[in-house]
């Protein structure tokens, strides 16, 4: 008998070592991992760590600083008579690019705003031709004589009004032509001296937009 429990013994050691049960279990778990069985994350580098994330969001901002419409004769009277090189010299608006600011710089100012009408206000007529106010089609801003209707007066005195814009045109084209002229100069035009000082100055050219305010 004695025998026999030393060889099951001795069975049950060897059971052991080829099936460990829950306590063997336990012990192997709280080892350490090996070196080689733990895989390290890389640190991140200085110049990684400090590289702003890329951005997805609006378009790089590819805008200037022009001057704004409303700021554009300010700046003009600002420089006017200036030259390149003076302390009150603006380059943005010398637009006839002669290096010095003129009253032909105000010319083609004006002129490029009348230009640039976003839409033919005879189309915009048409198509409001009939119409009322309180209509869909009816449009207070094209309702020149404010009767509260679209109507062939309407037409009437915007060709009125186009008209006396082309002649402003044409005066100021003419007038940039004989500015800073006197009577003995060539291109001296007796017209645009309006304040009869023997000088087409910016005197003169005030008196001129006057006359289309």
């Amino acid at each position: 008998m004695i025998q026999l429990k030393g060889i099951l013994a001795l069975q049950a050691r060897q059971a052991g070592r080829l099936f460990p049960g829950p306590a063997s279990v336990r012990e192997s778990a709280a080892k350490p991992a090996h070196p080689k069985d733990s895989v390290t994350k890389p640190a991140q580098s200085k110049e990684s760590a400090a590289k702003p994330a890329h951005s997805k969001g609006a378009p790089p901002d590819r805008s200037g600083t022009p001057l704004a419409n409303d700021n554009v004769m300010k700046a003009l009277r600002s420089a006017f008579g200036s030259s390149e090189g003076d302390k009150n010299w603006n380059a943005d608006v010398d637009f006839d690019k002669d290096g010095e600011i003129t009253v032909g710089d105000f010319s083609l100012y004006s002129e490029s705003i009348r230009k640039n009408k976003p839409a033919d206000e005879f189309e915009l007529l048409r198509r409001a031709f009939g119409s009322t106010k309180g209509d869909d089609r009816y449009d207070g801003e094209l309702d020149l004589d404010k009767n509260g209707e679209i109507d062939i007066a309407d037409f009437a005195l915007l060709s009125e009004r186009r008209a006396n814009e082309n002649r402003k045109a044409s005066d100021l084209a003419a007038f940039r032509a004989a500015y800073g002229s006197t009577a003995t100069d060539k291109h001296w035009n007796a017209s645009y001296d309006l304040d009869k000082n023997g000088e087409i100055d910016i005197g003169d050219f005030a008196l001129l937009s006057a006359k289309y305010a």
